[in-house]
């Protein structure tokens, strides 16, 4: 399940897991049932987003690709038409 942040309290949470952890040249992020597109960006300790993706959600699992991504910890930030969620993201591209 995805955990809120910023202390906004939402309703019926994302389920969804990342894999791998750390990170390295992509993450992929397995959702639960969802209805409609899933967007997906990825906000570094400054609050940048430095990636966005947009997936259908006939895929149950959605592959973001980290090239080029620095090492570091980021955000990853998940939102359906009807759901929000993030979850802390470390890349670490050996």
């Amino acid at each position: 399940r995805i955990a809120n942040t910023g202390g906004v309290d939402e309703s019926g949470g994302l389920q969804c897991n990342l894999f791998p952890k750390p990170a390295g040249d992509h993450v992929d992020l397995q959702l639960g049932a969802v209805q409609g597109a899933v967007t997906v960006q990825l906000i570094d300790a400054l609050g940048q987003v430095v990636r966005t993706h947009t997936a259908a959600t006939a895929n149950t699992t959605v592959h973001i690709d980290l090239e080029g991504v620095a090492n570091g910890s980021y955000t990853l930030v998940v939102r359906t038409e009807t759901s929000f969620g993030a979850k802390p993201l470390v890349v670490n591209n050996r």
